[in-house]
């Protein structure tokens, strides 16, 4: 299949598509998690369910942690995905029953690489040639194995406490190999093999007309290979996170640095193109997490009382001559605490700022003041946000035959909208939150916009029947009955009661809903997908949540269905009820 016309192939008719953790379906031949073996298990499934598009979480090393959005390294895979299997390793898992459905992602981990290890080290002189070999045609590698040889030796402390090599360096890469010669070319070794696993099955799906579609998260731990080797490309002074919102009060402050775009743009964002190209030899399509951080980031200076005092980045800010021509003095207004520095001669208002303490204080004629100045300059940054966003996707579209899917989903402004559609750049539309911005009413299937991936729900959600049971409280309830479930009714219940209790009929129902709308790709989660027999998740649905935003990283991430891919390929009722979906909705 021509990579030339890739994005044709793919975006020229409607599809249907299954989003997963990687870890958390296995095989019959993985080992205690899922694995790169997992996807190719996968195909036969997908292909008598009629579903055409894989998405996966990312996969980046996100050494001793377990958020897939915060790895060490924006190229390096998790070795935690290596299949024991296709590496010649005959180990699997010891139960041949799922007991639980959390895992402990260490210490998996932990095992794996004993095996592996094992396994690198029977055939230590020939493995080594063949990670020299992968070292010399991928110049990330060179960064990620100094910065993973520290990282593993300091305990996963921040590289700005380290001993030595805070300061990169290629030359150190020799050091590391003189102190530990074995663990070094391991751990390039471990790349290859990812590298090679990934890549295969790429072409099995190529193979297949099936389309595996990774996650590209546009932020990077502080505490990376990313950040280490060029920290001129960041804003270390700057943590990313988000605004209020209805969410949260005070915002969020997610702790990644921000990007410092002036500088990305000077190398004609070259450290981007090399990682699309990389990733680009796993993928047909990849996400863009947070895209309007393409655009603008909410940035929260270190010193923050909380989130609510950051600024979008960037923007040109209100300068000290524009105070000046108000009669104002800007430092006497940051003293009253409504105003922040962005750097000498620039400031910012901060949010709400006209509720801060003492503002209402002021005389009408100051408060009209800053009103307008707070103001003045949104117009123009919104253009050159606009501007810069259409530019960096401008390179993107250069670097990679790969197709963009935008994640564009909570308070997009107008500028970001417009962009995409222009663009013709698929976007998520969220079932539950598609709605009208009128009268708060659920948009009709059709009323979706065509450039989009329709979903019910997604990592960062509930499950669409937790939303359903426990989220949806009387009237809206009422109401989500009727615009969802009256339209149809299912043979064989005869009262409205069964009718509307029905679990299996209601989840469905709005599969069915989700498929039958006019974007060109429905991709569901695994749970919400599971619409009859006894894979369904009828009861305590919080339990099978992949991630609940705002809480413990420990807590989260470590989700594993209680049944192996086989068993999916074995349940002809399943597949039947997901193919008849798929086929109703001309999804085929």
């Amino acid at each position: 299949m021509s990579e030339l016309n890739r994005h044709e192939i793919i975006s020229g008719k409607r599809r249907a598509g299954v989003c997963l953790p990687l870890w958390s379906l296995l095989s019959e031949d993985s080992f205690e998690s899922g694995d790169i073996h997992t996807l190719q298990k996968m195909i036969p499934w997908m292909q008598e369910t009629g579903l055409t598009i894989l998405q996966i979480l990312p996969l980046n090393d996100c050494g001793m942690g377990s958020s897939p959005y915060s790895s060490i390294s924006s190229f390096a895979i998790d070795p935690f995905y290596i299949s024991l299997k296709l590496a010649g390793i005959e180990l699997n898992s010891r139960k041949k029953v799922i007991s639980t459905n959390k895992i402990n992602k260490q210490r998996i981990t932990d095992w794996k690489l004993e095996f592996l290890g094992s396994h690198f080290d029977s055939d230590y002189t020939q493995n080594k040639i063949h990670a020299s070999e992968f070292i010399r045609k991928n110049d990330w590698l060179t960064p990620y194995l100094i910065f993973k040889y520290n990282y593993n030796k300091n305990k996963g402390e921040h590289w700005s406490k380290w001993e030595n090599h805070k300061v990169y360096d290629p030359k150190y890469l020799d050091e590391c190999i003189t102190e530990n010669e074995r663990d070094v070319f391991f751990y390039a070794w471990l790349q290859m093999i990812a590298y090679e696993q990934l890549k295969e099955t790429k072409r099995l799906f190529s193979d297949n007309n099936l389309f595996l579609k990774g996650d590209m998260p546009i932020l990077t731990s502080g505490n990376s290979a990313d950040v280490w080797e060029n920290p001129h490309y960041f804003r270390l002074d700057l943590h990313a996170g988000a605004p209020p919102d209805a969410f949260s009060d005070i915002g969020q402050n997610w702790g990644f640095p921000v990007l410092n775009w002036e500088e990305l743009e000077k190398d004609k964002y070259e450290v981007w193109k090399r990682r699309l190209q990389y990733q680009e030899n796993f993928f047909h399509l990849y996400r863009i997490d947070h895209v309007i951080g393409m655009f603008r980031l909410w940035s929260i200076p270190l010193d923050a009382k909380n989130a609510k005092y950051g600024f979008f980045f960037p923007q040109r800010g209100v300068l000290v001559e524009d105070f000046q021509d108000e009669s104002l003095d800007p430092e006497e207004i940051r003293k009253l605490g409504f105003i922040g520095l962005i750097d000498d001669g620039r400031y910012y208002f901060y949010w709400d700022f006209h509720h801060e303490p003492g503002f209402q204080e002021l005389d009408e004629e100051t408060k009209d003041k800053l009103f307008r100045l707070s103001f003045q300059n949104l117009q123009t940054d919104e253009e050159n946000w606009k501007l810069k966003g259409n530019l960096v996707f401008d390179y993107f579209d250069s670097f990679t035959s790969m197709m963009p899917c935008a994640e564009d989903l909570g308070s997009v402004p107008g500028f970001v909208r417009d962009c995409l559609n222009e663009r013709k750049m698929f976007g998520i539309d969220v079932i539950r939150w598609t709605r009208s911005f009128e009268d708060g009413s659920y948009i009709p299937a059709k009323g979706y916009r065509k450039n989009a991936i329709s979903t019910l729900s997604t990592h960062d959600t509930s499950l669409v029947m937790e939303w359903w049971t426990k989220e949806l409280k009387d009237g809206e309830k009422a109401y989500a009955h009727n615009f969802f479930l009256d339209s149809e009714r299912k043979p064989g219940l005869h009262h409205e009661k069964d009718y509307l209790e029905d679990p299996s009929f209601i989840l469905e129902r709005l599969v069915d809903f989700a498929f039958s709308t006019n974007s060109q790709f429905s991709i569901q989660m695994m749970q919400d997908l599971l619409v009859c027999g006894d894979k369904m998740i009828f009861e305590d649905f919080f339990l099978h949540k992949i991630n609940t935003p705002g809480t413990a990283e420990h807590k989260n991430w470590n989700y594993r269905f209680n049944f192996f891919v086989e068993d999916l390929i074995s349940d002809d009722a399943l597949t039947k009820k997901i193919r008849h979906l798929v086929e109703k909705n001309n999804r085929l």
